[in-house]
């Protein structure tokens, strides 16, 4: 599951991604906003696993991965930004139709 990956890495390696976001306003801003961008991606991958050809929540999902890959470099948090990077990769490829979405991607 694409959002277990990413949620499981953020939350085995809080303490490391803590540790490289120096400023403490800025790391609990990122926390929210992970929290917050998990949840919604959780909400989007849910859907496309019963509606797989749903384009809009396939944007969603995209709009909402690339926001999370581009928090996650803006503030050297490099696991999170490479794992977002990879799986955006990957939903592009089924936006561009080189690739189907399946309930095993999802």
């Amino acid at each position: 599951d694409v959002t277990c990956n990413v949620s499981k890495l953020i939350t085995d390696n809080w303490q490391l991604i803590t540790d490289m976001i120096d400023d403490p306003e800025l790391r609990e801003i990122y926390k929210t906003a992970c929290a917050e961008r998990m949840q919604k991606l959780e909400e989007c991958l849910m859907h496309l696993e019963k509606y797989p050809g749903d384009r809009e929540q396939l944007e969603d999902f995209l709009r909402e991965i690339h926001t999370l890959k581009g928090d996650s470099r803006m503030l050297g948090v490099q696991g999170v930004e490479t794992l977002t990077h990879q799986i955006e990769e990957v939903l592009a490829g089924v936006k561009r139709g080189e690739s189907n979405l399946s309930a095993e991607l999802c």
